[in-house]
């Protein structure tokens, strides 16, 4: 049976270096690192791109809206409050059940069919004659 030299060992533990696990930043710079950048980080942006000009335009077009609405329609200021609205009555709907509907089914589809049905939506809104038109496809804007 070999002998153990317990001196030797606890030396050996003195000159160990300390193992220090990496930040969160450092992991994130590896992974950045052995990724690279290519085709699909540009695809990537350029979605991204496209859903925030689609956000932006749903949020702030009744403003633009809104005196030409008045006039043509014959709009009210309670009616013009509710046009205003129904973009973030529809965020809010949808807030409540997307994040659980995206899990369940995949994001993949949903963004799918939320740019296809926003670009719709829109398309609807500019085309509407009547108010009751226009303030569904505003709420249907903010839905989707």
């Amino acid at each position: 049976m070999s002998e153990v030299n317990l001196a030797a060992m606890a030396d050996a533990d003195k000159h160990k270096k300390e193992f220090k696990s990496p930040t969160p930043m450092q992991e994130m710079d590896i992974a950045l690192k052995e990724c690279k950048f290519g085709l699909f980080h540009v695809r990537l942006l350029f979605t991204a791109f496209i859903a925030f000009i689609a956000n932006v335009l749903v949020t702030t077009s009744s403003a633009y809206l809104l005196p030409t609405a008045e006039c043509d329609l014959g709009m009210g200021l309670v009616h013009k409050g509710i046009l205003n609205a129904m973009p973030y009555v529809g965020m809010l709907l949808s807030g409540i059940f997307g994040g659980f509907l995206t899990d369940t089914f995949g994001r993949r589809l949903f963004l799918i069919l939320g740019y296809g049905g926003t670009f719709a939506s829109t398309v609807l809104a500019a085309s509407s004659q009547t108010y009751e038109v226009l303030i569904t496809a505003k709420f249907f804007e903010g839905l989707l």
